[in-house]
């Protein structure tokens, strides 16, 4: 979700344009989780963007690669939102219940153990 730093300060309309970009971005390829974007050109980071309760923050200072994260990070939330966390959920949901399978099973075998080791001999 994040890419590396790079260029130098071209264009003092930046923000304007990215606001643009994103709105045609969002027609072409709605997401309802992307709400804005935010130009910091200056803030000390090795990112070149990285999308956070759904602004998009590009710290790029030119405008072509500020450009570029934008639609980086932009597909890269679609992605993440759309296939990624719900194959999570659905992984996380199977560890869950496999997790409880395996204690289910180890607690049988402890407790056959322990009969055992009650009365070794059979006696």
């Amino acid at each position: 979700m994040m890419m590396q730093k790079t260029m130098k300060l071209e264009h003092p309309y930046v923000q304007d344009i990215l606001e643009r970009h994103l709105v045609k971005l969002k027609t072409l390829i709605p997401c309802d989780d992307v709400t804005g974007v935010r130009w910091k050109p200056h803030v000390e980071s090795r990112l070149s963007g990285e999308v956070v309760e759904g602004i998009i923050y590009v710290y790029d200072e030119g405008l072509r690669d500020a450009l570029e994260t934008l639609r980086h990070e932009y597909l890269d939330c679609i992605l993440t939102k759309k296939i990624i966390d719900p194959l999570t959920a659905i992984v996380n949901l199977f560890i869950e219940d496999k997790t409880r399978e395996i204690y289910r099973q180890k607690e049988r075998v402890v407790e056959g153990l322990s009969k055992l080791l009650k009365n070794p001999c059979g006696e």
